[in-house]
């Protein structure tokens, strides 16, 4: 009998939070992969997302009122800086009210620097699409608010990022990766998977002469297999799509899905 209790204990020892934790304080947090995280990093953490709609553009821009509607949130949680050019503006304006605290999350850590980067700074603001900079971000958070959880939250998010380098190293180690964003070319770098992006930072930047022709003689010349990554909102170009051959993987995703993990969904994709 004793042990229908067992698993009820274990649940409410899931972690051991300090008591502003236990609290009914309201964390505020924009963007909603920023709300994801923190719900991994404080499972039973009361917040509210801030959205102004269109997120998922880099070119977005908060108004006065907006800003000042991130003024009634006394904890805020923000993105890395690298994501949007507002966000030094707001800490800044943030940091002029007292009792006010804003928490900004850390940008893609670059493991590699010695190789070529072919990504916008904004690429490094996406840290949900790279397993390292996620778990560090969660330590972020939960050494912020003093949080130590007895279920690590970065085991599944380690296992994601095991499960994409033993197939970068197997399955797609033939496989070229035509990318409409450049959000994922930090973590392809860090895998050595060989992709193009079609384009950078910027969503709606047409494709230049020269880096079609780059683009065309990568795709004549390749002899494995070809996968296009079509991102939610952001389109093959017209251009590009009469060399989508039959053969090819083209594959619809979404970056901001948020259940189940986007690389996690990605991966899935992939390897059909």
């Amino acid at each position: 009998m004793k042990n229908k209790y067992l698993l009820p204990v274990l649940l409410g020892l899931l972690f051991i939070s300090n008591i502003f934790a236990q609290k009914s304080n309201l964390i505020h947090c924009i963007h909603p992969q920023v709300c994801r995280l923190l719900l991994s990093s404080i499972p039973d953490v009361k917040f509210e997302e801030i959205r102004f709609g269109r997120m998922s553009d880099h070119s977005f821009q908060m108004t006065a009122a907006q800003m000042k509607k991130t003024f009634k949130a006394k904890i805020l949680i923000i993105p890395p800086a690298k994501l949007f050019n507002w966000i030094p503006k707001l800490v800044k304006t943030r940091e002029s009210q007292k009792g006010l605290r804003t928490i900004v999350l850390n940008s893609i850590i670059d493991t590699k620097m010695d190789i070529k980067h072919n990504h916008g700074e904004e690429a490094l603001g996406h840290f949900w699409l790279d397993p390292e900079s996620e778990c560090e971000n969660i330590n972020l958070i939960q050494q912020q608010f003093n949080i130590e959880m007895i279920v690590n939250p970065c085991n599944e998010i380690n296992q994601i990022d095991k499960d994409w380098k033993k197939a970068a190293k197997k399955d797609l180690i033939d496989s070229l990766f035509l990318i409409t964003h450049d959000a994922l070319t930090p973590f392809f770098e860090k895998l050595s998977i060989q992709h193009l992006a079609l384009k950078g930072s910027g969503h709606h930047e047409p494709i230049t002469p020269s880096q079609m022709k780059r683009i065309i003689r990568k795709i004549k010349s390749h002899k494995g297999k070809i996968i296009w990554i079509e991102e939610k909102g952001i389109k093959v170009p017209a251009s590009m799509k009469k060399y989508i051959k039959k053969s090819d993987l083209l594959i619809k995703w979404d970056p901001e899905v948020i259940v189940p993990h986007p690389l996690e969904t990605l991966l899935e994709e992939v390897k059909k």
